[in-house]
């Protein structure tokens, strides 16, 4: 279709696939049009045509009113949707086009033939449906579009071509400036700008205009990796950006190659820095080892605290950036929006509701006016491992493009020979799998403090057991361990995981989905089983 357009010549200007994140307070928050199309005949800008594709076998129901596409309904109806679409233009180009330059709509079904024995529906004139044929001569089409309509805008003269030229070609051919440092993150998520799917692409048109943006993704969708490319595009555009997460070996991770402009943190370390700044000595008399602290005590103290301080604005963030936000209070991220964003600035969250191990009473502000976007792929887990998931959590998530991998493995352990197991499994992973130790971290269920690992010997591996640090590089000859509340956000080549009961029946969906989610190419499950048993 495009290579049929292009061949219009230069009379007409061809724009695809463009994306866009609303201007004017009307529009959609973001919207995708398949084909723009400008009559640029005489040295004018004459006319608009949307176009909406759709492929394969559409029919419309007359019965039910509906269009069906192969053996499903539509939920909206392909001329509802570039109607919207012609409405969000009408709202964004108001003072270019108004009463000046028409815009039309068009749906075009490339494998279809038009029949005038089939019904349509009654709004939708027939000049207004381009076929298979089409593509041979686009002109005669578009031109039975303009006398279809030609006494409707027998008032509209067109604008000049430099006036079109100046404002909206310009908008459309601007490009997504990429500054090195997130050019290579592009790079290291496989990404280009020219080749992504639909909500990667609306992310990116979205990131450069939205106040409020929500990206909601499963285990391995990129919500990291997006963060990261975030917080360094934005810093590298002048912004002074604040990226939060929860845990310290998150951010271990995504303060790597971090741009000065960025502040990198946890949300805890976070609050105690504000709160040390005004009460220095109320931290250090608290019982770091009382869960409410952090669960209540601490957030109270913060929101106290900033209430009463009239931060400058040299000491505001341009961009607020969260990820693994389902892990924070959404009164939290409430005090962090009124208190530390400028009036002007832009706010991007994270998060995967799935993954919400702590309980949290999650939510992005009410009062503010949120875009949401859904990421929809797993592109951390082989194949192997996203079935085994969807499988036993009863999900239905779609793998991205990544290995097949090996099939999960499960074995039982009794608690009194965990270690003599661990060691005959190690031994496999490093003699016939070939698997490196630096590829592999055991994570173990519950908390760390549980499990009596630390400094316990693998005699025939001949690796000694350790906690993982989120600041210290792995040292050769050790087999680190964690607990998911240390590990959630990040990833591994193989995991262990070391549960103190049977997989199944599940008992906690969350945890369970975030400690099989962790492993990237191979997971094996440690369960344990009574003696009895």
């Amino acid at each position: 279709m495009y290579t049929a357009l292009e061949a219009l010549g230069d009379d007409f200007d061809i724009f695809y696939n463009k994306s866009f994140a609303r201007k004017h307070a009307k529009e959609d928050l973001l919207y995708e049009i398949d084909f723009l199309v400008m009559d640029l005949r005489g040295g004018k800008f004459n006319h608009l045509f949307v176009i909406e594709v759709k492929g394969g076998n559409m029919y419309y129901n007359t019965k039910r009113n509906q269009w069906k596409s192969g053996d499903h309904y539509l939920d909206t109806a392909p001329e509802q949707q570039v109607m919207g679409y012609v409405t969000n233009l009408l709202y964004r180009y108001h003072t270019q086009l108004a009463h000046k330059v028409p815009i039309t709509w068009l749906l075009w079904f490339p494998d279809g033939i038009k029949n005038k024995r089939e019904y349509l529906p009654t709004h939708l004139s027939f000049w207004r449906v381009l076929d298979q044929y089409a593509l041979a001569n686009p002109l005669k089409n578009l031109d039975a579009a303009i006398q279809g309509l030609s006494q409707d805008y027998v008032q509209f003269q067109g604008i000049e071509k430099a006036v079109y030229e100046e404002s909206i070609k310009k908008e459309l051919i601007q490009t997504f400036t990429i500054l090195p440092n997130a050019k290579a993150l592009l790079q290291e998520m496989q990404l280009s700008v020219e080749a992504m799917e639909q909500q990667q692409k609306l992310f990116f048109t979205g990131l450069l205009g939205i106040p409020r943006l929500g990206i909601e993704g499963g285990a391995g969708s990129g919500k990291t990796l997006l963060a990261r490319f975030s917080a360094v595009h934005l810093a590298e555009q002048g912004k002074k950006v604040l990226l939060l997460c929860f845990n310290q070996q998150l951010k271990t991770q995504l303060s790597e190659g971090m741009h000065p402009n960025t502040v990198v943190n946890t949300i805890h370390s976070f609050m105690v820095e504000q709160i040390n700044q005004v009460d220095s000595s109320w931290f250090e008399k608290e019982n770091k080892q009382d869960p409410d602290l952090y669960e209540e005590r601490m957030p109270m103290k913060f929101k106290s605290l900033i209430q009463g301080r009239s931060l400058t604005e040299e000491e505001r963030f341009d961009v607020l950036i969260v990820d693994e936000g389902q892990d924070m209070d959404g009164a939290w991220i409430e005090t962090l929006l009124l208190h530390f964003l400028k009036n002007e600035g832009q706010a991007i969250v994270f998060f995967d509701p799935k993954q919400n191990i702590f309980q949290r009473d999650f939510y992005l502000p009410r009062a503010e006016n949120w875009a949401s976007m859904q990421l929809l792929y797993n592109y951390r887990n082989a194949k192997t491992i996203n079935r085994f998931v969807n499988t036993h959590l009863g999900l239905n998530t779609q793998s991205g493009n990544v290995p097949e991998g090996i099939p999960v493995k499960i074995r039982p352990y009794h608690s009194e020979n965990l270690v003599e197991e661990l060691d005959r499994l190690l031994l496999r992973l490093l003699h016939i799998e070939k698997v490196n130790t630096r590829q592999i971290t055991v994570i173990v269920d519950g908390s760390t403090q549980d499990w009596g690992l630390e400094g316990r010997e693998l005699p025939q591996a001949k690796l000694m057991l350790r906690w993982l640090s989120p600041t210290e590089e792995k040292e050769k000859g050790n087999l680190y361990m964690t607990s998911i509340n240390r590990f959630k956000g990040c990833e591994s080549d193989v995991v262990i995981l070391i549960l103190k009961e049977p997989l199944l029946p599940i008992s906690n969906a969350n945890i369970r989905y975030t400690q099989l989610t962790r492993a990237k190419g191979a997971l094996w499950v440690l369960e344990e089983i009574s003696t009895k048993d």
